[in-house]
Order: C-alpha cells, then structure tokens, then sequence
C-alpha cells in the first residue's frame, strides 16, 4: 500500500497492489481527536463494519493505516 499526499492539498492519493496500483483518491484531513477505532472520513461503514473507500472494500488494519497516513501528513 502506498499513501501520497502533496503539500498543501486537501486530498492524498491511495495505491494498493491488489487493485493493480489504480490510484484511489482520499479526500479531507481526519477529524481532530478522533476516536482511534474511526476510519478515515472518505471511508464509509458498508455492511455492518466492512470499511470502504470507494468502490474499495478496506479490512479495518487498511483503513487504521489509512487513518494514520491522512492524520500524519496533516500538517503539510
């Protein structure tokens, strides 16, 4: 998985080798303070507890790790 996200933008870019590393668009910073179970906020609860992004199916470690890549180059 690889996670980009350019200075300044609002959005990162999320590549992952099982979808053929076709770039996925992530839109928005986290929400400060989130609970550390939440899931980044372009990633929506689908199917009970199954996140999504997208068309993507995440598991919940994918979408942690996705949670933390946003938080983490929220600054820039």
């Amino acid at each position: 998985m690889i996670f980009v996200r350019e200075p300044g933008k609002q959005h990162g870019v999320f590549l992952h080798s099982d979808l053929d590393w076709e770039p996925k668009l992530v839109e928005g910073p986290p929400t400060a303070g989130a609970n550390a179970q939440e899931v980044p906020p372009t990633v929506r609860q689908f199917l009970g507890d199954v996140p999504v992004l997208g068309d993507v199916i995440l598991n919940q470690p994918e979408a942690l790790w996705l949670k933390a890549c946003l938080a983490a180059s929220e600054r820039w």
